[in-house]
Formats: structure tokens, sequence, C-alpha cells
């Protein structure tokens, strides 16, 4: 059987079956003509041309979901888009401080040892000024000259 331009009532006849089969009636236009195609591109002629267009129509359904499916990404949850993310520096970042670390080791190495000592009480140990002058058996004035001693060292040595 030919679908011939004329023969309009068979083909939407054909089409809405093909809309039902597949669940598809939006593209049952759009995979009955695919089917129609592959039909005239036969070497053979087709002995039942209607149930050839309706399995070509279905195999050509069938093969759209397929690929919609592996295409179809899903967006990540905001829950797991959380997880994924991290606070941890970037490697350049990290390689950067590293550096800035050992050169700040470096002029605290090289700063007198009681300079340092009291540097590293009040930045690292947290010990208030008047606090380092007792236990250096020095006054106030002394410990805020060695602190801005070494902070001015340490200073110039990240400058250099």
């Amino acid at each position: 059987m030919t679908y011939a331009p004329q023969d309009q009532s068979a083909w939407q006849r054909l089409s809405r079956r093909v809309g039902r089969w597949t669940r598809r009636p939006a593209m049952a236009e759009d995979l009955l003509q695919t089917a129609f195609v592959r039909m005239l591109s036969y070497q053979e002629p087709v002995a039942n041309p209607d149930n050839f267009l309706m399995r070509v129509a279905g195999n050509v359904a069938i093969d759209q979901d397929r690929r919609e499916r592996t295409r179809r990404a899903e967006p990540l949850s905001v829950d797991l888009h959380e997880m994924l993310r991290s606070d941890d520096p970037l490697p350049d970042e990290a390689l950067d401080a590293r550096r800035r670390l050992e050169a700040v080791t470096a002029a605290l190495d090289s700063l007198p040892e009681r300079t340092r000592r009291i540097f590293l009480m009040h930045r690292l140990d947290g010990y208030k000024y008047r606090e380092i002058a007792e236990l250096e058996a020095i006054s106030i004035s002394a410990v805020e000259k060695h602190i801005a001693k070494a902070a001015l060292f340490i200073g110039g040595w990240r400058d250099a």
C-alpha cells in the first residue's frame, strides 16, 4: 500500500495509531515520516506497509527515548553540591603559603633568642605585654621594643 498525498485519511489514521502506540501523539507525524523514509529506502517491496510503518515508528520512538535518557543529566542537588564543595586551598595557594611560612621561619631563626621568644610568646601564645614583662623580668617598654623589632625584621625579610 502506498500513501499518496491524496490519501490523507489513511495517513491520519495511521498517525493516530502511532501516537497511541508510542504514547507520543505530538511526535506521531515525525515518527511516521521517519518510518516512511526508511520504507522507501528498502530494496524489496514491503508486504504490509501499515505494520511496517507502525513497527519502525515504535522502534524510532524507543531509540529516541534511549538517547534522551543517556543525554539527560540530573542536576546536582543542593546537598550534594555542598558536599562536593571544598574550602581547602588550591594547590598553588598552599604552595605559596608554605613558601611564606618558610620565609617567616627563616626570619624568626635569624632573630636574637630573647627577641624571638618574646615575639612568639605574644603572637602565638597570646601573652599580654605585662605578662611577658613579668616572665622575662623586663619593662613593658622593653617588651614593646622586642616585638616591634621582630615585626619590622620579619616584614623586611618578607619584602626582600
